[in-house]
């Protein structure tokens, strides 16, 4: 037996695992699918791919009253001891190749929907801020969308947040400035990182001189890579109070706060 189709057999076992992380790690969190290494991606997948072939050998076995041939699929991954034998190793794929293709089909489709499903029940119950354990790398995704406050030890809740509102201090060659506004969305980079704020009602501020408060109009678009400090402040609107330009005005007490000196998150009180 070659090593070349060994290979091939084995990334063929494989693959319900990667299909499965793939849709698990999808939308917001699809990044997190292609950042580990090979091997990283090799183990993450192994697990997954057991518990799917253990799954579908039991259906193909009370459905299709068919079992595998543990001898013959030993011959097709370790090889033969003799011609023969791995002649008769591809005779049986020649002969049930229909069947195998059905079966890794119906497997891979099981991925998708166990995937995508596995995620839905994670993030419908809320496993992931509640358990370290089942939280995704995308820890930004957490921050701008306030389900931070959801986390152990965090104050507030994320149910109990209307708008977020966010200090940059940004580096300039006039001096140092804050912009302040209401964060509308964000993009991530390639890496994960924070790529984009997209902010409203910004009101831009020196940090050193007197010079009045600017108030800038429409959309604020800032690059990360120019803040080197960042602020989040999760607010919640008074009952009958749908003023948010007072509100921000006034910079009334936020239900928690969240400061990222480019370095690192933790909790901050204004």
């Amino acid at each position: 037996m070659s090593i070349p189709f060994s290979t091939i057999l084995i990334f063929i076992l494989l693959l319900p695992g990667a299909v499965f992380s793939r849709f698990y790690y999808s939308g917001e969190f699809s990044k997190q699918y292609f950042k580990p290494t090979a091997y990283e991606l090799f183990v993450a997948t192994l697990m997954p791919s057991l518990l799917l072939h253990l799954c579908g050998l039991q259906v193909m076995r009370y459905s299709w009253q068919y079992t595998l041939d543990w001898q013959m699929f030993g011959l097709l991954l370790a090889g033969g001891n003799s011609r023969a034998e791995v002649f008769e190793a591809f005779g049986v794929l020649n002969n049930y190749g229909d069947r195998i293709l059905a079966y890794n089909l119906c497997l891979w489709g099981f991925a998708i929907v166990a995937g995508l499903g596995s995620k839905f029940v994670v993030r419908k119950s809320k496993l992931d801020r509640k358990y370290p354990l089942f939280r995704f790398q995308n820890e930004w995704y957490y921050i701008v969308t306030g389900e931070i406050l959801d986390f152990p030890r965090m104050p507030g809740e994320a149910k109990d947040k209307d708008f977020i509102l966010v200090d940059a201090m940004v580096s300039s060659p006039e001096g140092t400035i804050i912009y302040t506004g209401i964060l509308n969305d964000y993009r991530l980079s390639k890496t994960g990182g924070l790529d984009l704020l997209y902010m409203s009602k910004v009101t831009r501020r020196f940090l050193q001189g007197r010079r009045q408060p600017f108030e800038l109009k429409g959309i604020l678009v800032l690059p990360y890579s120019t803040v080197f400090n960042l602020h989040f402040s999760y607010y919640k609107i008074p009952l009958g109070d749908i003023e948010i330009d007072k509100m921000v005005a006034q910079a009334e007490q936020p239900i928690a706060t969240e400061s990222n000196p480019k370095t690192s998150a933790a909790a901050d009180t204004p």
